[in-house]
């Protein structure tokens, strides 16, 4: 449970500042998660919408000059397994970190809000 303790979403709510903000900037970042596991990304209903699974080469680590530690940063585009935009609304998320066996070390739970703009 420590590895996921840290985890967070930003930013939260996310607000897309317009309907055609598909660019690379329309994103959110998960931080603080540990060197290898997978996220779930569920609608309120519980309609599985996508997974993202990482190893330690894939994460961004925060801060330039910052010390390296387990924990990094990874970018999700907001899309669904089959390529869809998320719609405003609140979305769950369940965070696992792995061993090097791909077994269950840790889990959190969580959510996050996405904000159409006019």
């Amino acid at each position: 449970r420590d590895a996921v303790a840290n985890v967070r979403v930003v930013p939260n709510p996310y607000l897309v500042t317009s309907l055609t903000d598909d660019g690379p900037t329309r994103r959110i970042m998960f931080t603080g998660l540990p060197a290898s596991g997978r996220i779930r990304i569920f609608s309120l209903s519980g309609q599985f919408l996508q997974e993202l699974r990482w190893n330690e080469g894939d994460l961004s680590r925060p801060g330039a000059g910052a010390q390296l530690s387990a924990q990094g940063d990874l970018y999700y585009n907001l899309r669904t397994l089959e390529g869809n935009l998320l719609a405003s609304g609140l979305y769950l998320y369940v965070v696992e970190a792995l061993d090097a066996d791909g077994k269950v070390i840790g889990r959190k739970q969580g959510k996050f809000v996405i904000v159409q703009g006019r």
